[in-house]
């Protein structure tokens, strides 16, 4: 596993560890440092008070090579064009579509639409892929999502579904980088701070960039941490140790949250309700600091981004469907042989429809963020964000409510509230989120 050479990121010299990241409060615990570090000198640890995964440095392994971060995603984002179609938002593309799977039961139980589960199937049955990173709820702690290695089409339909919860690539990462690249080719579905991490993981180590055949990037605009998981639980009436499934999405579109216990009871929530994501999950309560200082909206490197389609033109259809931005010539070639044998329906749409159908992460992400890392940050905000293309600066109106909102921010720093998480307060977020659209 010897390292190709890498020059140096334009965040600065390439030397020390990621501590500074975590102590700024920006990392988003993709765990990518953890997972190719040459000499096991960061590990990733699940924090109890924050709920999410942050890195941790043994000062002795350390040999202050850099690796960590030249990948990783708050130092390394870059959305800058390397010419033609491009978006800032997006970064440079070929083309946009609405899809779903033509198979109904994919197409039913997934998120929405059930594109990229078909995806994944068409590549492993054709033989384009041997397997595929996907994530998957914990079989003995539901709260806890992991990534794995999917090498057969039941395992692959069996992790379908959104999981917003913390997932870590650690161990994922260390897995691929053991396997003889000569014998893979895998697909890799993740957030944008996900495939960032992979990517330039993979510029550093040849086996891993030989070994990938393509990555899927899901639009984010954050992932609660597992203490809103504890809170919902606690409203809901569940023991944590009594919690056998739960589900976040499936069930039509836009579908259902869905807790199931071991005594056979259960639980559902619709989407949007105040304990779904439209409020507990996508609170500033228990989102992670990273998440709310995020500059890549739906995976600046992917080969294709997907995203619920939120359009008017849609909303009808309770089959779900899918907004698919395609930014490499094979996976256009791909969907269209799916669209040829028969196993994905694809239609016309334009990036515009794209932003739109996601505008409020679009635009927090992008517009937003530089105005944030001033003000949480001061000076070490130019650490983050060099290769990004300059952002247009919120004025008037707009800006008197975003410095609002990130001072509510800049409270949550120092008072852990999501502790005290109360209905009041998921009410008084609520409208402090409204701040930043």
């Amino acid at each position: 596993m010897t390292p190709a050479s890498v020059p140096e990121t334009a965040a600065g010299p390439a030397q020390g560890s990621i501590r500074q990241v975590a102590a700024d409060r920006v990392c988003t615990g993709c765990g990518t440092c953890a997972g190719i570090c040459p000499t096991g000198a960061v590990t990733l640890e699940l924090s109890a008070g924050t709920g999410t995964y942050l890195p941790s440095v043994a000062d002795a392994l350390c040999t202050g090579c850099g690796m960590c971060r030249r990948a990783c995603p708050p130092l390394t984002w870059c959305n800058r064009s390397e010419g033609g179609p491009w978006h800032a938002s997006l970064s440079n593309y070929l083309e946009v579509f609405s899809a779903f799977s033509t198979d109904q039961f994919l197409r039913f139980d997934s998120a929405s639409g059930g594109f990229i589960t078909g995806l994944l199937v068409f590549l492993l049955e054709k033989g384009h892929i041997t397997g595929a990173v996907v994530t998957r709820r914990v079989a003995h702690d539901p709260l806890l999502s992991e990534p794995f290695l999917a090498t057969s089409v039941q395992e692959i339909v069996a992790a379908q579904g959104s999981k917003y919860s913390p997932v870590a690539f650690d161990r994922i990462l260390k897995l691929l980088l053991g396997l003889d690249p000569t014998g893979h080719k895998i697909a890799v579905v993740g957030l944008p701070c996900h495939l960032e991490g992979v990517h330039r993981a993979a510029e550093q180590y040849r086996s891993l960039k030989s070994m990938i055949a393509c990555t899927i990037g899901i639009v984010c605009g954050q992932s609660p941490s597992l203490l809103a998981y504890e809170h919902l639980l606690c409203r809901l009436g569940v023991d944590r140790g009594e919690l056998k499934t739960l589900s976040n999405r499936g069930g039509g579109w836009p579908g259902f949250l869905t807790v199931s216990c071991k005594n056979g009871e259960s639980r559902r929530v619709p989407y949007g309700s105040a304990l779904s994501m439209g409020m507990l999950l996508s609170s500033p309560l228990f989102t992670p600091s990273g998440c709310l200082l995020c500059a890549d909206p739906g995976g600046f490197s992917a080969d294709v981004t997907v995203s619920d389609a939120w359009l008017e033109r849609f909303r009808g259809d309770q089959n779900g469907v899918n907004l698919v931005l395609v930014k490499s010539a094979g996976m256009s070639r791909l969907l269209r042989a799916m669209r040829d044998e028969g196993s994905l329906a694809l239609g016309e749409c334009s990036v515009e429809e794209f932003v739109a159908a996601n505008r409020n992460v679009m635009h927090h992400k992008i517009r937003n963020r530089e105005l944030g890392m001033a003000l949480l940050l001061g000076g070490r905000a130019a650490a983050y964000g060099s290769r990004m293309a300059p952002a247009e600066r919120p004025a008037g109106g707009r800006r008197i409510k975003l410095l609002l909102y990130y001072l509510h921010l800049m409270l949550l720093r120092k008072i852990p509230l999501a502790q005290r998480a109360n209905r009041l307060l998921l009410y008084y977020f609520k409208l402090v989120n409204l701040l930043k659209k």
